[in-house]
């Protein structure tokens, strides 16, 4: 069984009745296989966040991710297993507590997104189908997530006591997809 944890940004203005699900938030998955730490853009993320990523165009989500990646290299470089990561989920829920059905999901490695002579080998399409999902919901559930995830079995400096550095390494390059809030 997955255990998540997650953490708001500090908002501007403070409101009771506003859902967390509005805004971008940092996510701990601890999984089985793996420790997860990504950023979470909500379904029903505010309409500014919104726009501004659907206005990206897909090249402009291209850019975005490549930001991103570029920001992960000292991470990458210094631990060779660390894999950053996209995941897209589409979700239905049958009443309001409900553990909901998962109608689709697409999980990537983020660098398979961009051409870099390098492994893994690059694949576009998975970019392009992950954007136009967010871009183009039509009514449906669907959350995004960028991050990085840490497989057990290939990051022995999980067992480390500064590992809390990878994980904050891991959101702090996602800057410039919270950026996208303002």
């Amino acid at each position: 069984m997955p255990y998540g944890i997650f953490f708001r940004f500090r908002a501007r203005r403070k409101s009771k009745d506003e859902n967390f699900t509005k805004y971008p938030h940092l996510t701990l998955g601890i999984v089985a296989s793996a420790i997860e730490a990504v950023v979470t853009v909500p379904n029903s993320v505010n309409s500014r966040m919104r726009r501004n990523l659907v206005n990206l165009g897909e090249q402009g989500f291209e850019e975005l991710i490549r930001d991103i990646l570029a920001r992960m290299k000292p991470l990458l470089r210094r631990h060779k297993a660390a894999t950053p990561w996209f995941r897209g989920v589409q979700r239905r829920y049958p009443s309001q507590r409900a553990v909901p059905f998962i109608d689709a999901r697409i999980d990537f490695d983020l660098r398979t997104a961009l051409a870099s002579g390098g492994p893994p080998k690059v694949q576009p399409r998975w970019l392009s189908a992950a954007y136009g999902a967010f871009a183009d919901k039509k009514g449906t559930n669907y959350q995004i997530q960028m991050g990085v995830i840490f497989r057990y079995d290939r990051c022995p400096e999980l067992r480390q006591e500064d590992a809390i550095d990878l994980i904050a390494a891991s959101w702090l390059a996602c800057k410039p997809l919270v950026d996208l809030t303002r």
